[in-house]
């Protein structure tokens, strides 16, 4: 158990660096000339949130880079399984590895690839939130564990209808007769239900406001006169109501969280 463990905390970091690093290399070189942004508005549609919501990569790589320096010295402040933390590992890491492929596969064109791997992720970062769902936690694990991955699982919800809807246009979907705008409040709707579950079973505030984030990027970018220029009110408006719909939720969960601490 003990090489075993030792094999897992070197491949998360690893596969960490590698993740950042081709992340990075992929808008500087930039891989096959495209930026990752480019190949977003290359394919226009209607789930597309402002070009500052990506900032949110930032403190997310902070994070993570934050859990995989944890995960390698926690072992004395963490009150999770040493079982658990190893699923934890595999699941970062094959997560990381899959987000390496994504770019590649994202910059050279293969959507339906990438909506493979960008699935993948999230079915990686869903397992690790189901996982410590019942487990008992210490304020650094809260810090660095939960909190980091339920940012990371919350982006890669948003992120993986983001990629299907590229799919879909850029297969030239018809919708079934049904505008894409009525496509896109039915899509928010569905996120919302996705939120509401999250917090009824698993509590993750984390996830909740990053949510909240990516949705108030998409008005932003419907509102900007540079980009959907308020072509949409029916859109806008069903953002709004499901923004203050999560937010009055994710309060209630921070209040409830704390009369039961």
């Amino acid at each position: 158990m003990g090489n075993e463990s030792i094999l897992g905390k070197l491949l998360t970091i690893v596969s960490f660096i590698i993740m950042v690093l081709v992340n990075i290399l992929a808008n500087i070189l930039p891989i096959n000339n495209m930026r990752t942004m480019e190949l977003y508005e290359s394919y226009p549609n209607l789930f597309m949130p402002a070009s500052y919501t990506y900032i949110i990569w930032i403190p997310l790589s902070l994070l993570l880079c934050a859990f995989s320096i944890y995960q390698f010295n926690g072992k004395l402040q963490s009150r999770i399984a040493p079982e658990v933390f190893m699923n934890i590992r595999i699941m970062f890491s094959l997560s990381s590895l899959c987000n390496v492929a994504w770019v590649f596969a994202w910059h050279y064109d293969f959507i339906a690839l990438s909506v493979v791997l960008v699935a993948g992720m999230l079915g990686c970062m869903t397992y690790i939130g189901v996982t410590l769902t019942n487990e008992v936690y210490s304020i650094k694990d809260y810090i660095f564990i939960r909190i980091p991955f339920g940012i990371y699982r919350a982006w890669l919800t948003i992120a993986t209808i983001m990629n299907i809807t590229v799919l879909l246009v850029s297969i030239r979907w018809q919708g079934f007769g049904l505008s894409e705008s009525l496509w896109t409040i039915i899509i928010l709707v569905m996120t919302l239900l996705v939120v509401s579950l999250r917090i009824v079973k698993f509590q993750d505030i984390a996830y909740c406001l990053t949510v909240i984030w990516s949705l108030i990027g998409i008005f932003v970018n419907h509102y900007s006169k540079t980009h959907l220029n308020r072509q949409y009110p029916e859109i806008m408006i069903a953002l709004v109501i499901i923004i203050i719909v999560m937010m009055v939720e994710t309060g209630y969960l921070i209040i409830y969280k704390k009369k039961n601490r």
